[in-house]
């Protein structure tokens, strides 16, 4: 709350040095949605039913590092093989690599500022506070983390929206 996160610079997609104004690095141009694979959490794995959390976490690590991989092949790298997993656990697992993510709470300005300048996000929500048309499970309402993609504010393209993958679906669903 008492942290303030500020866009330093910012340049339309298509703007560049002829145009007189700055470019963004080449890992912010995004070239559509989604800029990863949807990963399931349903990967063979045998805590495939509790993997939402790490299979997000193999998102954004592919995004953020490149690196490939899986939820059950993250689920594997952190003590934790009961249940659900924590955001501390999937840092755990990724520290493998020898990376890590920023965690932390953030307000929702924050997390679109973040993601409209071309980070992805794994968030922890209650699923049933999601409406039921949204949902991939219709009858889950616990704890779940979804990946964040990407963000699009107001446009003629519609309302702003976020380009979320939920882990419950299928990977040709996204």
């Amino acid at each position: 709350d008492t942290s303030v996160l500020q866009l330093v610079a910012f340049a339309e997609p298509g703007t560049g040095p002829d145009t007189g104004g700055t470019t963004r690095p080449a890992w912010l141009l995004p070239t559509g949605y989604p800029r990863v694979p949807a990963i399931t959490q349903f990967d063979g794995g045998p805590l495939g039913n509790a993997n939402c959390t790490m299979a997000s976490g193999a998102m954004l690590a592919r995004l953020g590092y490149g690196i490939v991989t899986t939820g059950s092949q993250l689920r594997a790298l952190q003590p934790d093989q009961e249940g659900g997993t924590s955001l501390s656990e999937l840092q755990i697992a990724i520290g493998k690599w020898g990376v890590s993510f920023n965690t932390g709470a953030i307000s929702p300005l924050q997390l679109r500022a973040l993601i409209y300048a071309g980070a992805g996000a794994v968030i922890q929500v209650t699923y049933g506070k999601i409406p039921v048309a949204l949902r991939l499970q219709g009858n889950f309402t616990g704890g779940h983390a979804m990946y964040i993609d990407g963000f699009r504010p107001a446009g003629t393209d519609g309302p702003a929206a976020y380009y979320v993958i939920d882990p419950l679906g299928p990977t040709w669903a996204g």
